[in-house]
């Protein structure tokens, strides 16, 4: 493996529909989220979570997912149980958090306010995870111009994922807003929809701070021991983290 390889893991937070009947009053915001690391900086923070799965839960199987640990009946798993447990969730988080902390990778992420999106464009504007994705893939080649940039979005329905490959084909073919079509095929490599049964470290670290991200894009308060801690990881944003529609 090139020393000089990145890898970008990509996961959101929100859905991406823009009709406002189906906007949450609560959340009313699509988070796309990037977390980003050289091939060096993977491995270690891919041992060190590992272990702290093992540690925690008993194996390294267990795939964290934001979704199932705030609902932990409506897992799949019943590992996610332990969640039920508030002392549980502050070890839980307290670690992730350090271990944030204690690793190198840069965050790039997109946030959009749905009202705001329709109320400029109308729900009939681009979709919110294409608009961002684009953003995103921009900001990768800018970023890490040095490198070649292996990109890992996790999978959501069939449809939305064609739709992702197509958008992704378009960029290869006719180029993004910034980059010439040879400059994307050349400098991405890699370009794969992972599943999250697939286990990667990298997806389940977006998928933690995909939220806190929105929830302070909202000016929402933190929730300790219920999240991710937004400061755990503001010095590792290495682009603006909001990027309001359009």
């Amino acid at each position: 493996m090139n020393k000089s390889t990145a890898l970008i893991f990509i996961d959101e937070s929100g859905n991406h529909a823009l009709d406002p009947v189906h906007i949450d009053a609560q959340y009313g915001v699509f988070v796309l989220c990037a977390v980003c690391f050289s091939f060096d900086e993977y491995v270690e923070f891919d041992a060190a979570f590992r272990k702290l799965k093992q540690r925690l839960f008993g194996t390294e199987e267990y795939v964290i997912h934001t979704a199932e640990i705030t609902r932990p009946t409506k897992s799949r798993s019943e590992v996610s149980l332990l969640f039920e447990a508030s002392s549980f969730r502050r070890v839980f988080y307290d670690e992730v958090n350090a271990l944030i902390a204690a690793h190198s990778f840069k965050v790039i992420s997109s946030v959009i306010k749905k009202n705001e999106a329709v109320a400029l464009l109308g729900e009939l504007s681009s979709d919110p995870y294409l608009y961002s994705f684009e953003f995103i893939i921009n900001r990768v080649l800018y970023n890490f111009s040095g490198s070649l940039c292996k990109i890992y979005p996790e999978k959501r329905r069939r449809t939305e994922d064609a739709k992702l490959c197509i958008a992704f084909d378009r960029y290869s073919t006719l180029g993004t807003q910034y980059y010439k079509p040879s400059e994307v095929t050349g400098r991405v490599p890699e370009f794969n929809l992972v599943d999250k049964r697939e286990n990667h470290s990298g997806s389940q670290l977006a998928d933690l701070i995909a939220s806190p991200i929105g929830r302070n894009a909202l000016g929402k308060k933190a929730r300790p021991g219920s999240e991710v801690e937004y400061t755990s990881f503001t010095h590792k944003l290495h682009t603006d983290n909001s990027l309001y529609f359009p």
